[in-house]
Order: C-alpha cells, then sequence, then structure tokens
C-alpha cells in the first residue's frame, strides 16, 4: 500500500510538473505565443501561459519569439519600445467563487518591438542582437535545438 500511494504521489507530481504552457503557437485554450505585424518593421509578440507556467518563463518566450519574428522578416536586431507582464486573471464573479483565485490566474507577456537591419549599436537601451538572443536562449530554454 505505502509503494502504491508513493508512486501515485511521484506521477501527480510529474503530471503537475509538466503542465506549464510550451512554447508554441497560440492554440485554443491553451495559451501560447502570438506576434502581430502593425507596420515593415513593428510587431506586437505575445505569450498567454496557463496557471503552471511562470511568469519568467513567459517574458523569456516573448523575447525569444521576438528574435525569431525578426530573424523571419529579415532583420539583425530589434528595440523593445513597450512591455508588459503580469498575471492575468480569469475570474468573473461567479467562477471565482467556485474555484480559488489562484488557480484562476494565468501569466502572460506582451512586448512592442521595431526591428532594424545592420549591427546593434553598442549601449542602445532595450536592443537585442536577434541571432545572439536566439544563440543563448535557445539551449538554455529548450535544451540542445
Amino acid at each position: 500500500m505505502l509503494k502504491f500511494k508513493l508512486f501515485l504521489s511521484l506521477a501527480a507530481s510529474l503530471l503537475l510538473c509538466s503542465c506549464q504552457t510550451p512554447y508554441k503557437e497560440n492554440g485554443y485554450m491553451f495559451g501560447g505565443y502570438d506576434d502581430t505585424r502593425v507596420d515593415a518593421n513593428t510587431s506586437i509578440i505575445t505569450f498567454n501561459g496557463n496557471y503552471f507556467t511562470k511568469q519568467k518563463t513567459a517574458e523569456t518566450y516573448v523575447l525569444y519569439r521576438a528574435a525569431t519574428v525578426t530573424i523571419a522578416a529579415g532583420y539583425n536586431f530589434f528595440i523593445i519600445t513597450s512591455a508588459t507582464s503580469k498575471p492575468i486573471s480569469l475570474c468573473t464573479e461567479g467562477y471565482c467563487q467556485l474555484t480559488s483565485i489562484a488557480r484562476s490566474t494565468t501569466h502572460g507577456s506582451v512586448a512592442i518591438i521595431k526591428m532594424y537591419r545592420g549591427i546593434k549599436p553598442p549601449g542602445l537601451p532595450n536592443s537585442y542582437d536577434a541571432l545572439e538572443i536566439i544563440a543563448f536562449l535557445g539551449p538554455s530554454t529548450f535544451g540542445s535545438i
């Protein structure tokens, strides 16, 4: 009986640990990233995670997505002109009364970026070399890519 309880506890832990929203395109109900091109060199990048997704993870995914969008559009570096990161409450009056507030909160991040060609000027605030971001965040975020 003790072995069964230990197994059940381990299985539940593994299930909960693997429930955060992965880095993927936004899908119905399950979250993910989304990007919208606003003009020739401006995009809005978003990531919406679930209750199990840490805020830092959502912010990292947005930064990584900004880099991949920049490269795909033929640019070399980008500047984050605006960013917002905060828990997003999914509560409605009746819903929060039936569930805990913690479980009805997700984490998300939004960034507006301007993309440019050429070498990133040193010391330019909120600017990132897209290839450097991909090289640095790719392996640390997703393992070997």
